[in-house]
């Protein structure tokens, strides 16, 4: 759900009893992260098992994400959570075979930030539009992992990782 910070209360009452209810659920579907920070490297490695073979459209997927980044968005929304960096796994994510599914990767979190921070400079040359700060810190970051049944669009499990530090890059000299 998008929209202006007017909207925030309205979405939040409406998302709610939905996401409540569905969270009580109980789940046979088990994802073992694990995410490490070495340097300027993420290490994510995750299993997943448990998914009733019965489902034929279920996929792990993964995300890289910022846990905060402050920047004044024209929308007057001036914290953002969750912003997410990458997705390692790509949109399709990894197919679960037989209830189970593995990934591993290792990401480079400098290339990560150069891709980004070029991409957002494209957007801007091709809009048009200048913004008056890039939030780039890129010193603390998460992994999301989750199983979803892309049939019903049901996530059926979920977990994250605690936060990951990096180093800033220092400045050439």
């Amino acid at each position: 759900m998008g929209g202006f910070v007017f909207h925030a209360e309205n979405h939040y009452k409406e998302l709610l009893p939905i996401v409540g209810s569905l969270i009580n659920e109980p789940s046979s579907v088990v994802i073992n992260l694990d995410a490490t920070a070495e340097g300027d490297k993420m290490k994510i490695k995750v299993e997943v098992s448990g998914v009733a073979e019965s489902r034929t459209a279920v996929r792990l997927r993964l995300l890289i994400v910022d846990p905060l980044i402050h920047f004044d968005a024209p929308n007057g929304i001036r914290l953002h959570e969750m912003v997410v960096r990458d997705m390692p796994a790509g949109t399709n994510g990894i197919a679960i075979k037989d209830g189970k599914a593995t990934f591993e990767k290792t990401v480079s979190i400098s290339e990560l930030k150069a891709e980004i921070l070029a991409d957002l400079n494209t957007f801007q040359k091709n809009r048009g539009y200048q913004f008056e700060d890039v939030p780039s810190d890129f010193t603390k970051l998460k992994v999301v992992a989750f199983v979803q049944d892309d049939d019903s669009r049901l996530v059926l499990q979920s977990t994250i990782s605690p936060d990951l530090e990096f180093q800033p890059e220092s400045a050439p000299e």
